[in-house]
């Protein structure tokens, strides 16, 4: 592992532990520092994914700050389309599954920059049981919860998207519950648990596909890990708020980038 994609890797981790959202960045990174082939780079992600979603549930969890029932509930709709993303992501060309990447990356930039200046829309604003800010409170849970087949279709969407473009759940469940009304710390923590679901049915597509590449999986795993440690944390003394127009800006950048390999190429 290069020390490029270590220091990318720990900086993964500290966003997706402090927002929610971050494992997007490192499919770039696998491609461009270690030279992967996309598909390879999108199931090696996966793969440490599911560590980083370990590490979170367990820092979030000593918290008291998960909302149980919406995380076991998306993490089981997660497992049976992860195996289907890995295999539509395996059947498509390079350059289209690269075109997603960059479209899905543009559309993240856009919704943290709608987060960061308060424009992100709210379907349904439920009242909270619990407080959720500090790590004393009860696990948070809402008062009025989301009906269970929305909760399940967010669930498969994750799923379906970690096994098609290695973007774990948190980059898309968190979007999806900020919609539907469920405050930000409780759709972060509940993202920790649906990653390691999503993570491990998309990356167990792309292993049985022989899309993945195991010799860099543990060591990038342990930097995203203290990552994730470190985010958490931070998230606890600071507003993530901060750091969403610096998200927005990377997402557009790497998108940019992206799109601009396919086109020299």
């Amino acid at each position: 592992m290069s020390i490029v994609t270590a220091i990318a890797a720990l900086l993964v981790g500290i966003s997706i532990g402090y927002v929610g959202i971050g494992g997007i960045f490192l499919i770039p990174v696998l491609i461009a520092a270690e030279g992967l082939p996309v598909q390879v780079a999108i199931g090696t992600a996966l793969a440490t994914f599911f560590f980083t979603g370990l590490g979170g549930t367990i820092t979030y969890a000593r918290q008291r700050r998960i909302p149980w029932g919406l995380a076991l509930l998306t993490s089981a709709a997660s497992l049976p389309f992860g195996p289907l993303g890995a295999k539509v992501s395996v059947s498509l060309p390079a350059p289209v599954v690269q075109a997603a990447f960059a479209l899905f990356l543009m559309i993240s930039g856009a919704i943290a920059f709608a987060r960061a200046i308060g424009w992100f829309p709210s379907l349904r604003r439920p009242p909270i049981a619990h407080p959720v800010s500090t790590g004393r409170a009860a696990a948070a849970e809402l008062a009025a919860p989301l009906p269970m087949p929305i909760v399940l279709a967010c669930g498969a969407i994750a799923g379906f998207a970690a096994g098609l473009l290695g973007v774990g759940g948190p980059a898309v469940l968190v979007p999806l519950l900020l919609l539907l009304g469920v405050p930000a710390a409780a759709a972060v923590a509940a993202s920790q648990v649906n990653q390691i679901a999503a993570s491990l049915a998309g990356g167990a597509g792309h292993f049985v596909f022989g899309e993945l590449y195991l010799g860099l999986v543990l060591a990038v795993a342990t930097a995203e890990v203290i990552g994730v440690w470190l985010g958490a944390h931070l998230s606890r003394r600071t507003s993530p708020q901060a750091l969403q127009p610096v998200a927005a800006a990377a997402c557009f950048v790497v998108a940019g980038w992206t799109m601009w390999r396919l086109i020299v190429r």
